[in-house]
């Protein structure tokens, strides 16, 4: 994903994402911040657990 590294209400992106998990790859000044997340089989399971598990999908 590419982004700013603060936006026009002076939230510091590159820290919020950071925390999130994303780390960058590249900094550009005509295209921002590149940055990706690094799936693991841990957070993949985290996430499941978190969003999906607990849910009730019965119709």
């Amino acid at each position: 994903m590419f982004t700013e590294e603060i936006d026009s209400e002076k939230r510091p992106l590159k820290q919020i994402w950071s925390k999130m998990g994303f780390e960058v790859v590249s900094d550009d000044l005509g295209k921002g911040l590149e940055m990706r997340l690094n799936h693991t089989p841990q957070n993949i399971e985290s996430i499941y657990l978190k969003y999906i598990s607990s849910n009730d999908f019965s119709y």
